[in-house]
């Protein structure tokens, strides 16, 4: 594809023609009057969407020495294998890269840009691809939102993942329905149809909006996950024992070069998790960095105060507020498979959904104040019966290191240990060995990823309030 578009404008014409061979299939979001855009696909045969990005054509600002230079990208996807063509100002391809970690059929795309007439050819490739690889998910989307598809989609997302942490579905369930705002308003059934109709009840209840909720290591929660007292960045800093900090002590060389770049690049949603930015985030992934001090993106403008950034810019989208209409609300429509029809030897399956919507499986034991999730793949190598007591054995090792301590540990309300199993090596046999801990004041599931889950043993453990706080 690199000899194929060397410049700006060939990969321009390229991203055009790829539209023209969608047609209506074809849905764009923009942003910085469409300067970026992310372009998602119809499903074959009706109006819903896929769940991953088809093209995007992206502003990319790239700190060279003291100043932003603005750079373009054509990103190519398979699902989430992607190609990136990136052209300099001048117009020049100066990068490409093919993350081909995933399945996919851009591999293809060199042999094909090749042969003759390789434009239409490589236009074609693309404009064919399955859609079997984007996951069982489907997306309505009667109106631009502004953040996109995307945004829809991991909102709605959230949302039934939350509803299957809860354990109160019904083991026939098979479609699952969430608004893609705030994934809030869910229905389920054992029919789609049925699922839809419920859900169609919980939006005419109450109308879901987008919203904005920000969250502070030092939200204080009980032991039932209800907000106690919302903390702030003023404390936390106090806590840190930073001073505050105001516009004018930014750096204001670095913002002055973002505002006038005009573009601005977002950070990769895997800095996140994959998550919106309104989902609570681990304490501990966002600790101040002390050796550090504050860290000015010159990029995106954010203040880096607690490892994860306070976005001041950033790009701007294209569409207006969604309408507060029942008729313009997103929705996600998932279905699931059924757990499996034998039941485990210990404990009870259950349910969690992978990145792309596709069902994965767990068991789920109680263990103490917790329990155990012991992914679907690791039930024959481990010991249900025997688990916990070989668990214990791994965090009294674990336990031995230096711990970091986070001033907020007061917040925390659960703990949660992730093992993963560990192939043969010279010096030890396969084992299951730990793997990270995670903590935080209040338990989120819709960051359970099925995907991880599914070749895990996690240990969860409830933190109680302590009496004096």
């Amino acid at each position: 594809m690199a000899a194929l578009l060397p410049t700006r404008e060939d990969a321009r014409r390229w991203f055009e023609a790829c539209l023209a061979a969608w047609g209506r299939r074809a849905v764009v979001d923009t942003w910085m009057r469409g300067g970026a855009q992310r372009v998602t696909r119809r499903a074959e045969g009706v109006e819903e969407l896929l769940t991953g990005k088809a093209l995007a054509w992206e502003m990319v600002g790239q700190q060279v020495g003291a100043t932003v230079q603005q750079r373009e990208s054509l990103e190519i996807y398979d699902a989430r294998q992607r190609i990136s063509l990136v052209y300099d100002a001048g117009g020049r391809l100066v990068e490409r890269v093919l993350n081909d970690l995933s399945p996919g059929r851009l591999v293809e795309l060199a042999a094909v840009a090749r042969g003759k007439d390789g434009f239409a050819a490589s236009v074609a490739l693309v404009a064919g691809l399955d859609d079997g690889r984007h996951g069982p998910g489907r997306i309505h989307y009667p109106v631009l939102v502004p953040g996109g598809v995307e945004t829809v989609w991991r909102m709605g997302l959230v949302g039934c993942r939350r509803a299957l942490a809860g354990g109160g579905l019904p083991s026939a369930v098979r479609f699952l329905v969430a608004d893609g705002l705030e994934g809030r308003a869910l229905g389920w059934g054992v029919t789609r149809e049925e699922a839809l109709a419920a859900y169609a009840a919980e939006v005419a209840r109450e109308l879901p909006r987008q919203r904005h909720e920000e969250q502070f290591a030092n939200d204080d929660y009980d032991d039932d996950g209800n907000l106690l007292a919302r903390g702030s960045l003023e404390a936390v800093q106090r806590e840190l024992g930073m001073p505050e900090l105001g516009l004018s002590e930014m750096g204001p060389a670095a913002v002055e070069d973002v505002s006038q770049l005009d573009v601005v690049m977002e950070r990769e949603e895997e800095d996140h998790g994959g998550l919106p930015r309104d989902v609570p985030m681990d304490p501990d992934v966002q600790r101040f960095e002390e050796s550090k001090g504050p860290q000015i993106d010159p990029v995106t403008g954010s203040i880096d105060l607690l490892g994860g950034p306070i976005f001041l810019r950033g790009p701007r989208p294209d569409a207006p507020p969604v309408p507060e209409r029942r008729g313009c609300v997103p929705h996600v429509i998932l279905p699931l498979e059924p757990s499996p029809p034998q039941p485990p030897a210990r404990g009870r399956w259950v349910r969690t959904l992978g990145e792309a919507g596709r069902t994965r499986h767990a068991v789920r034991i109680k263990d103490g104040d917790g329990y155990l999730l012991v992914g679907a793949d690791l039930l024959g190598l481990v010991n249900l019966s025997t688990l916990p007591q070989e668990l214990d054995v791994i965090d009294a090792t674990a336990d031995g290191a230096p711990q970091h301590h986070s001033p907020f540990e007061r917040y925390y309300r659960y703990r949660e240990r992730l093992y993963a199993w560990r192939p043969a090596t010279a010096e030890r046999p396969e084992r299951l060995a730990d793997c990270g801990t995670q903590t935080g004041s209040r338990y989120d599931a819709g960051s359970l990823n099925g995907d991880d889950v599914q070749a895990q043993v996690r240990r969860y453990r409830r933190i109680p309030r302590p009496a004096s706080h």
